[in-house]
C-alpha cells in the first residue's frame, strides 16, 4: 500500500507529513479533505469488511493508518517460531543456488531480519551468498 501511495504522491497523508491546512485557506483545506478522503477510500478498499467497519470513522487517513498499524504490527510469537524453524530447516536439495537463496531470503525478510541500515546478521542469506561468491 505504501508503494501505491508513494506513486500517487499521497504517502504524506499516512506518514503525517501532509498536515491538514488551516480552514482560513478554504481552497487548500477543501483539496486536502478530498485527497484525504481518497486515501481513506483506498485504504478501506484494501481490507476486509470487518476491519474496514472498525476504522471507517477515523477522522483522517493518518489516524486510520496508525490504528491499523497498532492493531497489526505486534509480532505473533507462534508465527515467528514457525518462520525460524523454516529457516533452520531450509536445505538447498535439488534447487538451484538462485532458487535456494531466494527462498532463504524470503523467509529471512518475512521474519523481519533484514537489519537496520543494510547491516545483517551472520545467518542472513546475503552473508551466505557472499561466502559462496568469495
Amino acid at each position: 500500500m505504501t508503494m501505491a501511495l508513494t506513486v500517487k504522491n499521497k504517502i504524506g497523508f499516512i506518514d503525517g507529513s501532509m498536515k491538514e491546512p488551516d480552514e482560513k485557506k478554504p481552497d487548500e483545506h477543501q483539496q486536502w479533505i478530498r485527497c484525504n478522503s481518497l486515501v481513506k477510500t483506498w485504504l478501506l478498499g484494501s481490507m476486509s469488511k470487518d476491519i474496514a467497519a472498525s476504522v471507517i470513522n477515523c477522522k483522517d487517513a493518518r489516524q486510520m493508518w496508525l490504528d491499523l498499524q497498532e492493531r497489526f504490527s505486534h509480532v505473533n510469537v507462534i508465527q515467528l517460531f514457525n518462520i525460524e524453524n523454516e529457516i533452520h530447516n531450509c536445505v538447498q536439495g535439488n534447487m538451484s543456488m538462485g532458487s535456494y537463496f531466494t527462498k532463504l531470503k524470503g523467509l529471512w525478510d518475512e521474519r523481519g531480519g533484514g537489519g537496520k541500515g543494510g547491516q545483517v546478521g551472520p545467518g542472513h542469506p546475503q552473508n551466505i551468498l557472499n561466502f559462496f561468491i568469495k
